[in-house]
């Protein structure tokens, strides 16, 4: 009997650490020096994977932050729904807080595409709210060329297109692409892998492939040419739970070399 106490409180105190860290967000700075960036300075607000049925205490932790924080554009690399859930409209109310008129790129993660989800609902309604989606092609704000791609989770990606000519920013959900960006980008930001979600106390991720160096899981890396920083994310998928592994809201600034 005392063993089977001992056990139920070892799995409750398991159960709520893992909601602890999953709802503690960190404000995450990263100061990146990239040849030939066009602008004396950009400051990036980046956020991707937030998985809201648009309510909760971490999502409105979220709102609260980005609102905080100073930023010239701000970039969301998909999954910004939870799965199977149809919320639009929350979920549209609560990327126009965290725009919060500010200049904001978007890109589709796998749950976006999910067809219990009303995309087309979504766009249309990110659209009206100024959040400019970007689906495999470029556009321009002041002097810099952003690119955003179709997510390559469902293979919705094509980045031939996205980069007939070179951008400064590419938005992908996922990290991947990133070995056949072939220097047409100077800088990448991508999310989906919550940088493992479930972690060892080292921060590497529990999942084998994920810990490969090359899967770019989490951080800032430079590869053939381009920068790319891939972050853990906000939301959590499947199980509401991390360890050792932080959901983070980013800010990079960006000045050329």
């Amino acid at each position: 009997m005392a063993t089977l106490i001992w056990l139920f409180l070892l799995i409750a105190v398991t159960v709520i650490w893992g909601h602890v860290t999953a709802n503690s967000l960190v404000h995450k700075r990263i100061n990146i020096k990239a040849k030939d960036w066009p602008e004396e300075s950009t400051r990036i607000l980046f956020l991707s994977d937030l998985h809201t049925s648009g309510r909760g205490y971490r999502i409105q932790r979220t709102i609260k932050l980005a609102k905080k924080v100073p930023c010239d554009i701000v970039c969301i690399t998909g999954d910004i729904i939870v799965r199977r859930v149809k919320q639009e409209e929350k979920v549209v109310k609560v990327i126009k807080e965290i725009a919060n008129g500010r200049p904001t790129y978007l890109v589709w993660g796998n749950n976006d595409y999910n067809k219990e989800i009303d995309r087309s609902k979504l766009y249309t309604e990110l659209e009206e709210a100024n959040i400019n989606i970007l689906v495999n092609e470029r556009v321009k704000y002041r002097e810099l060329v952003i690119g955003g791609l179709g997510d390559p989770f469902w293979q919705k990606d094509d980045i031939e297109k996205t980069l007939t000519e070179n951008v400064d920013l590419l938005l992908s959900h996922t990290p991947g692409p990133i070995v056949n960006v072939n220097r047409r980008a100077k800088l990448m930001l991508a999310g989906h892998t919550h940088a493992g979600q479930f972690c060892w106390i080292d921060g590497s991720p529990l999942i084998p492939e994920l810990r490969n160096k090359k899967a770019f899981a989490y951080g800032l890396s430079y590869f053939n040419g381009t920068y790319i920083y891939t972050t853990s994310g906000i939301g959590t998928t499947r199980l509401p739970l991390r360890y050792f592994c932080h959901p983070e809201l980013v800010l990079l600034e960006v000045k050329p070399q």
